[in-house]
């Protein structure tokens, strides 16, 4: 080939491969969102006769029954990814150790993700980690990546126990910010 063939080659290799794109990776940025349980909570079957209700510093039981709360987190359908980790935290306002249930709803009715309900248990004490957590693992999916169906909302319904609080409802999320 002489030079002036691989100058012609050259040029026309540079102008087809402005037309293909080239292959990049999307930046990702972990995004939380931290939710004082007095915003994300309510209880389920709402009464005028019920002590448990929200207070500066979570959504408390002060009473002598147990109580069904509700609380839900959302976020901004353009945020890139659904939930990958969702927690609440929780505390024994007396002290004492208190069991509780907590019950996780990732999807959504009428989509591709079909609601999908997940129950744990622990044994609320005074220490400050009392946390339930869900992850994609919890839901038929891998620790780390995104949970089915756990695009914009999920749900946590805890039969909350006399003396204890929900605290705070949290999670994790990606969102793309380009290359």
């Amino acid at each position: 080939m002489n030079v002036s063939s691989r100058a012609m080659f050259g040029a026309m290799a540079a102008v087809l491969g402005i037309g293909f794109p080239v292959a990049t990776k999307a930046a990702i940025s972990n995004h939380w969102i931290y939710v004082n349980a007095a915003q994300a909570c309510q209880l389920s079957i709402p009464t005028i006769d019920s002590v448990v209700a929200p207070r500066a510093t979570g959504f408390r039981n002060p009473g002598t029954t147990g109580a069904f709360v509700i609380c839900g987190l959302t976020k901004d359908t353009e945020a890139g990814t659904g939930f990958i980790y969702v927690n609440v935290w929780l505390n024994s306002m007396d002290g004492a150790t208190h069991a509780i249930s907590c019950t996780g709803v990732a999807g959504a009715m009428g989509v591709d993700h079909a609601l999908q309900y997940v129950t744990k248990n622990l044994d609320v004490g005074s220490a400050s980690d009392n946390v339930i957590a869900w992850t994609a693992a919890d839901f038929g999916g891998t620790s780390g990546t995104e949970m089915k169906g756990g695009d914009y909302t999920f749900s946590i319904t805890c039969n909350l126990p006399p003396q204890v609080q929900i605290v705070s409802a949290n999670a994790s999320y990606n969102v793309y910010i380009g290359s």
